[in-house]
Protein backbone atom coordinates (compact mmCIF):
# COMPACT_ATOMS: atom_id res chain seq x y z
CA UNK A 1 0.00 0.00 0.00
CA UNK A 2 1.44 3.35 -1.03
CA UNK A 3 1.64 6.39 1.22
CA UNK A 4 -1.29 8.80 1.24
CA UNK A 5 -1.21 10.88 -1.94
CA UNK A 6 -0.73 14.61 -1.65
CA UNK A 7 -1.60 17.55 -3.85
CA UNK A 8 0.62 20.35 -2.62
CA UNK A 9 0.21 20.24 1.17
CA UNK A 10 -3.25 18.66 1.01
CA UNK A 11 -3.71 14.95 1.72
CA UNK A 12 -5.87 13.25 -0.91
CA UNK A 13 -8.11 10.37 0.25
CA UNK A 14 -7.58 6.94 -1.30
CA UNK A 15 -10.98 6.85 -3.04
CA UNK A 16 -10.72 10.30 -4.71
CA UNK A 17 -10.41 10.36 -8.50
CA UNK A 18 -7.87 12.51 -10.36
CA UNK A 19 -8.22 14.43 -13.62
CA UNK A 20 -5.86 11.89 -15.22
CA UNK A 21 -8.44 9.16 -14.48
CA UNK A 22 -11.57 10.72 -15.98
CA UNK A 23 -11.75 8.29 -18.90
CA UNK A 24 -14.51 5.77 -18.17
CA UNK A 25 -15.36 2.43 -19.76
CA UNK A 26 -17.58 -0.61 -19.16
CA UNK A 27 -15.64 -3.68 -18.15
CA UNK A 28 -15.56 -6.58 -15.71
CA UNK A 29 -15.25 -5.32 -12.14
CA UNK A 30 -12.94 -7.48 -10.00
CA UNK A 31 -14.84 -6.44 -6.87
CA UNK A 32 -18.46 -6.69 -8.08
CA UNK A 33 -17.88 -9.82 -10.22
CA UNK A 34 -19.98 -8.25 -12.98
CA UNK A 35 -19.74 -5.68 -15.77
CA UNK A 36 -19.54 -2.18 -14.34
CA UNK A 37 -18.71 1.40 -15.20
CA UNK A 38 -14.98 1.65 -14.52
CA UNK A 39 -12.35 4.38 -14.66
CA UNK A 40 -8.80 4.57 -15.98
CA UNK A 41 -6.32 3.95 -13.14
CA UNK A 42 -3.75 6.74 -12.66
CA UNK A 43 -3.83 8.00 -9.06
CA UNK A 44 -1.73 11.11 -8.57
CA UNK A 45 -1.91 12.14 -12.25
CA UNK A 46 -3.42 15.61 -12.72
CA UNK A 47 -5.50 17.27 -10.01
CA UNK A 48 -7.67 15.54 -7.38
CA UNK A 49 -11.44 15.66 -7.90
CA UNK A 50 -12.53 15.63 -4.25
CA UNK A 51 -16.27 15.45 -5.00
CA UNK A 52 -15.90 12.53 -7.42
CA UNK A 53 -14.89 9.11 -6.01
CA UNK A 54 -12.94 6.77 -8.29
CA UNK A 55 -15.36 3.96 -9.25
CA UNK A 56 -12.90 1.08 -8.84
CA UNK A 57 -11.21 2.32 -5.65
CA UNK A 58 -14.60 3.05 -4.06
CA UNK A 59 -15.80 -0.49 -4.83
CA UNK A 60 -12.49 -1.91 -3.63
CA UNK A 61 -12.76 0.00 -0.33
CA UNK A 62 -16.25 -1.38 0.25
CA UNK A 63 -15.50 -4.96 -0.89
CA UNK A 64 -12.21 -5.29 1.02
CA UNK A 65 -13.18 -3.22 4.06
CA UNK A 66 -10.62 -0.47 3.43
CA UNK A 67 -10.56 3.01 4.89
CA UNK A 68 -11.83 5.66 2.41
CA UNK A 69 -9.11 8.01 3.56
CA UNK A 70 -5.88 5.99 3.69
CA UNK A 71 -6.78 2.74 1.90
CA UNK A 72 -5.62 0.53 4.77
CA UNK A 73 -7.74 -2.37 6.08
CA UNK A 74 -10.24 -1.43 8.78
CA UNK A 75 -9.71 -4.81 10.47
CA UNK A 76 -12.41 -5.52 13.07
CA UNK A 77 -13.38 -1.92 13.74
CA UNK A 78 -16.72 -0.33 12.98
CA UNK A 79 -16.82 0.30 9.25
CA UNK A 80 -17.96 3.80 8.40
CA UNK A 81 -17.83 5.50 5.03
CA UNK A 82 -17.74 9.29 4.95
CA UNK A 83 -18.21 9.34 1.19
CA UNK A 84 -21.77 10.67 1.45
CA UNK A 85 -21.48 12.41 4.82
CA UNK A 86 -22.90 15.90 5.15
CA UNK A 87 -22.33 18.65 7.68
CA UNK A 88 -25.30 18.74 10.07
CA UNK A 89 -26.75 21.52 12.14
CA UNK A 90 -26.53 21.11 15.89
CA UNK A 91 -30.11 21.64 17.07
CA UNK A 92 -29.07 22.30 20.67
CA UNK A 93 -26.93 25.32 19.92
CA UNK A 94 -28.35 26.08 16.46
CA UNK A 95 -24.83 26.08 15.00
CA UNK A 96 -23.26 24.18 12.15
CA UNK A 97 -20.65 21.63 13.12
CA UNK A 98 -18.13 19.71 11.06
CA UNK A 99 -18.23 15.98 10.51
CA UNK A 100 -16.69 14.07 13.40
CA UNK A 101 -14.13 11.47 12.42
CA UNK A 102 -15.80 8.23 13.49
CA UNK A 103 -13.21 5.72 12.30
CA UNK A 104 -9.76 6.25 13.84
CA UNK A 105 -8.06 7.01 10.54
CA UNK A 106 -5.71 9.47 12.05
CA UNK A 107 -2.89 8.70 9.70
CA UNK A 108 -3.54 12.27 8.58
CA UNK A 109 -4.41 14.79 11.24
CA UNK A 110 -7.34 16.89 9.98
CA UNK A 111 -5.95 20.09 11.52
CA UNK A 112 -2.35 19.97 10.37
CA UNK A 113 -2.32 17.36 7.57
CA UNK A 114 0.68 15.78 9.26
CA UNK A 115 0.93 12.02 9.81
CA UNK A 116 0.02 10.99 13.33
CA UNK A 117 0.98 7.94 15.31
CA UNK A 118 -2.50 6.31 15.19
CA UNK A 119 -2.64 3.07 13.26
CA UNK A 120 -5.47 0.96 11.81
Amino acid sequence: MAAIARFGNTAVPYTVSWTGEERQFVGPCPHAQAPALRMHHAPGVGKPLFGKPHNDRQREAIARGLCDLCGKPLKNRTKVSLSHARVRSNAASNSTTGILQVEPCSTVNARSSRPSSARH
